[in-house]
């Protein structure tokens, strides 16, 4: 058991593993805020608290810093800030469409997330991490279906990811950088 009784979301355990990033809804305003769970001591630290919903925590590789989503500015968009819980949230990626941080690649170059514009199809990008301003992501997987839920092999070689196109989640995997070549593996 980790933690009182709450509404867990999006639990993320640190590359250490002796830290959880998990969100934390809010009883009257349904908003979530991100925590930090010490394991060892079960211990927890507020992580964000601004008044949108923070959700998606994703750790660096390293375990300095942790990328998340949040509505604080109207539209879903992609943050980052030190997983000591110090200093300032960092607006990472901001667009009009909505976002959600999914994995973050083990040599720390890049971001992956998902985006759509409600109702459309959801599609998954890879944010650059360095560039600062002009980042200008990639896109990973795009078209008329459903996909989300990406994570980097650990070489980053290549990706998994699911989608919708079948009529039901499957799981595909593909090359990365994009080279057209998939594999459907569910």
């Amino acid at each position: 058991t980790v933690g009182p009784v709450a509404d867990y979301t999006n639990p993320a355990l640190s590359p250490d593993g002796d830290r959880l990033a998990v969100c934390i809804s809010d009883p009257v305003t349904s908003k979530r805020d991100i925590w930090i769970v010490d394991l060892a001591r079960g211990s927890r630290t507020r992580f964000t608290s601004d008044p949108g919903d923070d959700l998606n925590p994703v750790w660096s590789p390293d375990g300095g810093q942790i990328a998340f989503t949040s509505d604080r500015r109207g539209e879903r968009d992609i943050y980052v800030k030190s997983a000591s819980g110090t200093g300032e949230d960092h607006l990472l990626f901001a667009s009009e469409m909505r976002k959600s941080t999914e994995n973050w690649s083990s040599d720390g170059k890049f971001l992956l997330y998902n985006e759509h514009k409600p109702p459309g199809p959801v599609s998954i990008f890879a944010l650059p991490m360095t560039g600062g301003a002009e980042r200008k992501p990639m896109t990973v997987v795009q078209g008329r279906f459903n996909q989300s839920m990406s994570q980097f092999s650990p070489d980053r070689k290549a990706l998994a990811y699911c989608s919708d196109e079948s009529g039901r989640n499957e799981v595909y995997v593909q090359r990365f950088p994009v080279s057209g070549e998939r594999w459907q593996v569910s």
